[in-house]
């Protein structure tokens, strides 16, 4: 029986994978560092209900060293993704940090959220993701470098992105992006990154399914901005528009859509249903609000 570490339970896609682990045969203990344990107490009771146990500490994964490592010792793998709103700079930094702690307690491998196309090891890759993609190369690096075996899962955009446009669709009835009229972007469900996350932490080895695995939506998850406003009024049953905004002024910001202009999320393979055996959740599918 195994031990893993969740850390990122209470997110978009560990609220997913948390129950997706407590079912596995093959795990007894999970452990969770979040500042928001209360979210996670039914899972808590689902895992005592099956014998499992899920146990949980309070507070930082990024930032509480000590905890971090008490949490991970005795932990065989542990699944980490980094808070969505950290800078270039703070992703590597937090990166490594996590990593020093999991090679201290022992821990065999990590696996880690990163992005697809940040270098030419993916299915697509279009050129530099600026600083966002490259603080993503710089930890996998890191880890090479130290000696602590990784799993990179490098979805595309995923379908909680969406929840940044929420506010605008409701009162504006306007889907507000710098992605322009001729890019496309192939989305993926959370859910989706959830499930080949777990089947990658119990996997007999621990890079049966490959170091590096590119994460995608089906291929009619590939739409250009206008398309998603068609998909998106359909589910809200009103009509949106699709309104082209200027790329922010930020370097973070900035060089993430330019990549996505340039089509680095224009892609799609079939890692999903060939790792889990079940195709992936359509956009089209998806409740907006």
């Amino acid at each position: 029986m195994t031990t893993v570490g969740v850390f990122g339970a209470t997110g978009n896609i560990g609220q997913y994978l948390l129950p997706l682990l407590v079912s596995e045969p093959t795990i007894e203990e999970i452990r969770v560092i979040t500042k928001r344990p209360g979210q996670i107490e039914s899972e808590v009771k689902h895992a005592k209900a099956k014998g499992k146990r899920i146990v949980i500490n309070k507070g930082d994964y990024c930032s509480d060293e000590i905890t971090v490592t008490t949490t991970l010792r005795g932990c065989s793998r542990l699944f980490v993704v980094l808070p969505q709103s950290l800078s270039s700079q703070e992703i590597f930094e937090k990166g490594k940090f996590v990593a020093d702690c999991a090679l201290e307690s022992g821990v065999e491998a990590i696996v880690r959220i990163s992005s697809l196309g940040i270098d030419e090891q993916s299915v697509n890759f279009v050129g530099s993701q600026g600083p966002l993609g490259d603080s993503h190369i710089a930890v996998e690096k890191y880890c090479a470098e130290v000696g602590l075996k990784q799993v990179s899962l490098r979805p595309t955009s995923m379908f909680s992105n969406i929840n940044f446009n929420v506010d605008e669709i409701v009162s504006n009835s306007t889907l507000s992006t710098p992605l322009g009229t001729v890019a496309k972007v192939n989305w993926v469900s959370c859910e989706d990154v959830a499930k080949v996350a777990a089947k990658v932490l119990v996997a007999t080895k621990w890079d049966h399914f490959g170091k590096i695995i590119d994460i995608t939506g089906p291929r009619e998850n590939t739409l250009g901005a206008e398309e998603m406003a068609q998909m998106i009024s359909a589910s809200v049953s009103k009509t949106v528009e699709y309104k082209e905004v200027d790329i922010p002024p930020v370097p973070d910001y900035a060089g993430l859509w330019n990549f996505l202009r340039k089509g680095g999320y224009d892609c799609h393979c079939d890692n999903v249903e060939s790792i889990t055996g079940n195709r992936g959740q359509r956009f089209s599918e998806i409740k907006i609000i």
